[in-house]
């Protein structure tokens, strides 16, 4: 039959159910939404020791985390009405309370306050990012995640790898502990204008101004075009405010462009500001030029660098050779073979 039902802090919504009193052990068929105090489970199989409070949800899993308990309203209709009028006014409180979602295809165990997953994606609703664990355990008091084997975080902007972490959804941080691995993916090249559409509506007396700013713009969509690459032994990326903070032993290259070390890294996502601090190292692979300080600024969207005192560098200056005059007559002799 359809049903809604509570035991202590826990209600749920089922279309069977089978109870064992010997047991004390219910399982729940077909369709079952069962709601915790800070959680509500979507699966097609539950099985509870009302005893021991142990849950197992049989997979497909969906759970959804929420800041504040979420109100279930408990009415004399049957399951088929609850779940046909009600979605539409939750998923409009969801959207505000912004709930922490966890999927997987495998068994979910919960052993009150705790929940258990294998192989899990985890996103947060109106966030752009994705974390993926082969293990995973959600604290309902503390409301973190734990990641105790294999995490990946994956955004518009960077793809984040280490063997464990953690996720603090109150703070809104994720932390990876190292070794840490940061990549920046390549912006994908937008495409340009043509040249007719960008000399319209300039005004006469600007072409010198008009290349500056194109070359200007032009170095820096090629900085972030390339991408890169960066290590450490611990990294804390604050999603809400896209700041990335990486310590330890921090690494950086870009293939073929550039590559240096430093204590600390600071990155802004949104603003593209990029700070390094603490005996400073980098090197240019292209030009050989290396510069040694304490802190460097950098600015992708302004192409500004600022470099604190005191700094060691080092310039490679490459001279290039003049062309020797030919003879008169080797001149003529290669015009010939040229007309030949």
């Amino acid at each position: 039959w359809d049903g809604q039902g509570q035991v202590g802090e826990t209600r749920f919504l089922v279309r069977r159910i089978r109870y064992n009193p010997d047991t004390t052990v219910l399982e729940a068929f077909e369709q079952v939404v069962v709601f915790t105090p800070k959680a509500r489970l979507v699966c097609p199989m539950v099985r509870t020791n009302l005893t021991t409070r142990y849950l197992i949800a049989l997979p497909p899993v969906r759970l959804s985390v929420f800041a504040q308990s979420p109100k279930v309203p408990f009415l004399p209709v049957s399951f088929r009405k609850v779940a046909q009028n009600q979605p539409q006014q939750k998923a409009e409180k969801e959207k505000k309370e912004r709930p922490l979602n966890f999927q997987t295809n495998k068994p979910v165990i919960r052993k009150p306050p705790r929940w258990f997953f294998e192989d899990v994606v985890i996103t947060e609703e109106g966030e752009d990012y994705t974390i993926n664990a082969k293990r995973a355990i959600y604290d309902e008091d503390a409301d973190k995640v734990e990641i105790p084997e294999g995490i990946k975080f994956e955004d518009p902007e960077t793809i984040a790898t280490a063997p464990k972490g953690e996720v603090d959804n109150k703070k809104k941080v994720a932390i990876f502990l190292g070794p840490v691995e940061v990549i920046v993916k390549p912006k994908k090249e937008e495409a340009t204008k043509p040249k007719a559409e960008q000399g319209s509506g300039q005004p006469a007396g600007q072409p010198t101004e008009q290349k500056g700013e194109e070359k200007r713009e032009k170095l820096r969509e090629r900085l972030r075009k390339e991408g890169g690459r960066m290590v450490c032994d611990r990294a804390e990326y604050y999603y809400r405010e896209r700041r990335v903070i990486a310590s330890g032993n921090v690494r950086f290259e870009q293939e073929g462009r550039y590559k240096g070390s430093a204590e600390k890294a600071i990155y802004l996502t949104r603003d593209e500001v990029l700070t390094l601090e603490g005996n400073v190292t980098v090197q240019d692979l292209r030009k050989g030029h290396q510069v040694e300080c304490p802190k460097v600024v950098v600015n992708l969207k302004t192409d500004e660098v600022e470099v604190s005192p005191p700094v060691r560098g080092r310039i490679i200056v490459r001279e290039e050779e003049e062309e020797k005059p030919q003879p008169e007559k080797a001149q003529q002799e290669s015009k010939e073979e040229a007309k030949q």
